[in-house]
């Protein structure tokens, strides 16, 4: 089921893909659509890689610096959207407290669901809002250089922080993350406890998730770092989000 095979046969005249489940189906195809990525010649990935970059490079040309004041405000917007979002999970996290408590203590009754209920929302929730926590820069910071730099210097050490640590190890993250998120799903996986909860997948899939907002996050902070450099309008001497201007 997890080859192009797979699919071939259950297009093949004898409708045996209309025989199978919903569940045997989507993973017979995501499966499928894997294996013939993954049997893309190297040389084509270079391909694309270099063509992304061209059109990008193109882009600024057409529009200028203009591209990368776009480009922030539309991050910011999407992980300010997600962050208000998941802060929601939280009074989910509270009532699910609540919940174990009164069934533990007042009705006497053990349940690990109840402990999965408080423990799946406060992860998915630490990572989908973390894009939104770097948005408005309130992730743990040494401060010994930065409060008192001034706005280019702050740029300076925000493009190389972001460079050459965020980046490589979101990325490290999502390479390992992403196989697991998808082993997760093409197995149904529930807790591992007995009583715990099904549908583990949806917070092994939040890691992905994580690595992304937040990445998309840090690839905005280089950009606004370089739009403070080159003196771009708005951002001189700005000290918060361009969220914030509109």
């Amino acid at each position: 089921m997890a080859s192009t095979g797979w699919l071939a046969h259950s297009l093949g005249g004898k409708h045996r893909v209309f025989d199978m489940s919903f569940e045997d189906r989507f993973f017979g195809v995501l499966y499928a659509i894997g294996d013939m990525i993954a049997r893309v010649p190297d040389w084509l990935w270079w391909i694309f890689l270099i063509l992304s970059m061209a059109l990008t490079v193109l882009a600024v040309v057409a529009k200028g610096w203009a591209v990368l004041d776009d480009f922030i405000r539309f991050v910011d917007r999407l992980n300010d959207v997600v962050g208000r979002a998941t802060a929601w999970l939280m009074v989910f996290v509270v009532l699910s407290a609540f919940t174990m408590v009164f069934v533990r203590y007042v009705m006497s009754v053990g349940a690990v669901w109840t402990n999965d209920m408080i423990i799946w929302p406060h992860g998915i929730a630490f990572m989908l809002a973390a894009g939104y926590t770097l948005l408005n820069s309130e992730h743990v910071r040494v401060d010994i250089f930065y409060a008192k730099a001034s706005a280019r210097r702050r740029a300076v050490i925000d493009i190389f922080g972001t460079i050459f640590f965020l980046l490589p190890w979101l990325i490290t993250v999502a390479y390992v993350a992403t196989p697991y998120a998808l082993s997760s799903w093409s197995i149904m996986e529930s807790s591992d406890q007995t009583g715990g909860l099904p549908a583990v997948y949806f917070v092994k899939s939040a890691i992905p998730m994580f690595c992304f907002l937040l990445g998309l996050q840090g690839l905005a902070m280089i950009a606004r770092g370089v739009l403070v450099l080159i003196g771009y309008a708005g951002y001189g001497d700005e000290t918060e989000p361009a969220l914030s201007h509109g």
